[in-house]
Protein backbone atom coordinates (compact mmCIF):
# COMPACT_ATOMS: atom_id res chain seq x y z
CA UNK A 1 0.00 0.00 0.00
CA UNK A 2 2.82 2.40 0.82
CA UNK A 3 4.69 1.97 -2.48
CA UNK A 4 1.28 2.74 -4.46
CA UNK A 5 0.88 5.46 -2.51
CA UNK A 6 3.74 6.54 -2.93
CA UNK A 7 4.37 5.89 -6.41
CA UNK A 8 0.56 7.87 -7.15
CA UNK A 9 1.30 10.46 -4.81
CA UNK A 10 4.79 11.41 -4.74
CA UNK A 11 6.63 10.35 -7.82
CA UNK A 12 5.11 13.38 -9.16
CA UNK A 13 5.52 15.95 -7.35
CA UNK A 14 9.65 14.77 -7.18
CA UNK A 15 8.97 14.81 -11.41
CA UNK A 16 7.67 18.07 -11.29
CA UNK A 17 10.68 19.16 -9.00
CA UNK A 18 13.31 17.64 -11.65
CA UNK A 19 11.68 18.94 -14.20
CA UNK A 20 11.69 22.49 -13.19
CA UNK A 21 15.03 22.28 -12.00
CA UNK A 22 16.23 21.01 -14.85
CA UNK A 23 14.77 23.90 -16.85
CA UNK A 24 16.10 26.28 -14.61
CA UNK A 25 19.18 25.13 -14.56
CA UNK A 26 19.48 24.88 -18.46
CA UNK A 27 18.30 28.71 -18.98
CA UNK A 28 20.28 30.43 -16.04
CA UNK A 29 23.56 28.27 -16.11
CA UNK A 30 23.66 26.11 -19.71
CA UNK A 31 25.45 22.99 -20.39
CA UNK A 32 28.90 22.73 -21.80
CA UNK A 33 28.35 22.31 -25.97
CA UNK A 34 30.15 19.28 -26.55
CA UNK A 35 30.19 20.20 -30.61
CA UNK A 36 32.99 23.53 -29.77
CA UNK A 37 35.44 24.63 -27.44
CA UNK A 38 35.70 28.26 -25.74
CA UNK A 39 33.87 31.44 -26.26
CA UNK A 40 36.46 34.42 -25.49
CA UNK A 41 34.97 37.69 -23.42
CA UNK A 42 37.49 40.18 -23.14
CA UNK A 43 40.24 38.62 -23.92
CA UNK A 44 39.12 35.84 -21.52
CA UNK A 45 38.71 32.50 -22.87
CA UNK A 46 35.73 30.41 -20.91
CA UNK A 47 35.01 26.88 -21.63
CA UNK A 48 31.44 27.61 -23.65
CA UNK A 49 28.02 27.53 -22.22
CA UNK A 50 25.11 28.25 -23.51
CA UNK A 51 23.50 30.11 -20.89
CA UNK A 52 21.59 33.63 -19.67
CA UNK A 53 24.19 33.51 -16.95
CA UNK A 54 26.83 33.78 -19.34
CA UNK A 55 25.72 36.90 -21.70
CA UNK A 56 26.57 40.49 -21.26
CA UNK A 57 25.44 43.23 -23.27
CA UNK A 58 28.79 45.22 -25.33
CA UNK A 59 29.51 48.52 -26.13
CA UNK A 60 28.21 47.79 -29.52
CA UNK A 61 24.98 47.22 -28.09
CA UNK A 62 24.09 50.36 -27.06
CA UNK A 63 25.35 51.55 -30.75
CA UNK A 64 23.37 49.07 -32.68
CA UNK A 65 19.86 50.07 -31.50
CA UNK A 66 18.26 47.36 -33.87
CA UNK A 67 19.65 44.68 -31.27
CA UNK A 68 20.85 44.57 -27.51
CA UNK A 69 20.99 42.06 -25.24
CA UNK A 70 18.57 40.19 -24.06
CA UNK A 71 15.80 40.71 -26.27
CA UNK A 72 12.29 38.91 -24.16
CA UNK A 73 9.45 38.52 -26.53
CA UNK A 74 6.06 40.37 -26.02
CA UNK A 75 4.75 37.44 -24.09
CA UNK A 76 7.62 36.41 -22.11
CA UNK A 77 7.78 33.34 -23.41
CA UNK A 78 11.16 33.62 -25.04
CA UNK A 79 14.50 34.92 -24.66
CA UNK A 80 17.58 36.06 -27.44
CA UNK A 81 20.66 36.79 -26.62
CA UNK A 82 24.37 36.27 -27.28
CA UNK A 83 27.72 35.78 -25.60
CA UNK A 84 30.49 37.42 -27.25
CA UNK A 85 30.74 41.15 -28.94
CA UNK A 86 28.33 41.14 -31.95
CA UNK A 87 27.50 44.17 -33.84
CA UNK A 88 25.62 42.43 -36.21
CA UNK A 89 23.85 39.79 -33.57
CA UNK A 90 24.63 36.83 -36.10
CA UNK A 91 24.93 35.02 -33.58
CA UNK A 92 21.75 35.22 -31.31
CA UNK A 93 20.59 32.11 -28.79
CA UNK A 94 17.49 31.84 -27.61
CA UNK A 95 15.77 29.73 -25.19
CA UNK A 96 11.47 29.15 -25.17
CA UNK A 97 8.73 27.11 -24.66
CA UNK A 98 7.24 25.32 -27.40
CA UNK A 99 5.49 21.72 -27.67
CA UNK A 100 6.07 18.78 -30.24
CA UNK A 101 3.52 17.32 -32.42
CA UNK A 102 1.87 15.19 -29.50
CA UNK A 103 1.45 18.37 -27.77
CA UNK A 104 4.12 18.26 -25.00
CA UNK A 105 5.67 20.96 -23.95
CA UNK A 106 9.37 21.46 -23.33
CA UNK A 107 12.01 23.95 -22.99
CA UNK A 108 13.84 24.75 -26.39
CA UNK A 109 17.69 26.19 -27.32
CA UNK A 110 18.20 27.38 -30.61
CA UNK A 111 21.88 28.63 -31.74
CA UNK A 112 21.72 31.24 -34.86
CA UNK A 113 20.08 29.53 -37.80
CA UNK A 114 20.64 26.34 -36.54
CA UNK A 115 17.64 23.64 -35.59
CA UNK A 116 15.94 23.97 -32.29
CA UNK A 117 16.54 21.36 -29.70
CA UNK A 118 14.73 20.39 -26.97
CA UNK A 119 16.99 20.50 -23.55
CA UNK A 120 16.65 17.00 -22.11
CA UNK A 121 15.10 16.58 -19.20
CA UNK A 122 12.12 19.56 -20.03
CA UNK A 123 9.38 17.52 -21.86
CA UNK A 124 6.50 17.95 -19.81
CA UNK A 125 6.90 21.48 -18.33
CA UNK A 126 4.20 23.88 -18.19
CA UNK A 127 5.33 27.68 -18.51
CA UNK A 128 8.57 29.54 -18.30
CA UNK A 129 8.35 33.28 -18.24
CA UNK A 130 11.53 35.53 -18.91
CA UNK A 131 11.15 39.20 -17.44
CA UNK A 132 13.05 42.38 -17.27
CA UNK A 133 13.12 43.83 -13.74
CA UNK A 134 11.37 47.31 -13.42
CA UNK A 135 13.99 50.10 -13.63
CA UNK A 136 17.25 46.91 -13.66
CA UNK A 137 18.61 47.02 -17.12
CA UNK A 138 20.42 44.42 -16.71
CA UNK A 139 18.27 42.22 -14.16
CA UNK A 140 16.15 39.35 -15.38
CA UNK A 141 13.71 37.39 -13.75
CA UNK A 142 13.14 33.90 -14.66
CA UNK A 143 10.11 32.09 -13.26
CA UNK A 144 9.69 28.05 -14.77
CA UNK A 145 6.41 26.37 -13.66
CA UNK A 146 6.01 22.34 -13.90
CA UNK A 147 2.62 20.57 -13.32
CA UNK A 148 1.36 16.94 -13.02
CA UNK A 149 -1.62 14.85 -12.41
CA UNK A 150 -0.97 12.84 -9.19
CA UNK A 151 -3.50 9.70 -8.11
CA UNK A 152 -4.91 9.37 -4.64
CA UNK A 153 -5.44 6.14 -3.36
CA UNK A 154 -8.83 6.68 -3.95
CA UNK A 155 -8.14 7.51 -7.28
CA UNK A 156 -9.40 11.06 -6.96
CA UNK A 157 -7.01 12.77 -9.31
CA UNK A 158 -5.65 16.04 -8.52
CA UNK A 159 -2.80 18.56 -10.00
CA UNK A 160 0.51 19.11 -8.23
CA UNK A 161 2.57 22.47 -9.14
CA UNK A 162 6.22 23.30 -9.03
CA UNK A 163 7.21 27.10 -9.84
CA UNK A 164 11.07 28.10 -9.32
CA UNK A 165 11.98 31.48 -9.39
CA UNK A 166 15.61 32.86 -10.20
CA UNK A 167 16.98 35.92 -10.74
CA UNK A 168 19.85 36.66 -13.92
CA UNK A 169 22.61 39.48 -13.42
CA UNK A 170 23.97 40.05 -16.90
CA UNK A 171 27.21 41.24 -17.15
CA UNK A 172 29.23 44.20 -18.53
CA UNK A 173 26.18 46.10 -18.62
Amino acid sequence: MMGKSWWGEIAPTTECQRIARVAMMAVTEGMTDQSAGTDTMDYVTYKRRRGMGWANRTYADTQNISFSTPVISSAGRRIDFKLETDPTASNVRRYYLAQDANGVRGVYYQYGDSSPQLVNGTAGISDIVFEMMSGYSNLIKITVTAQKQAQTMRNVAYPVTTIYDDYIFLRNI
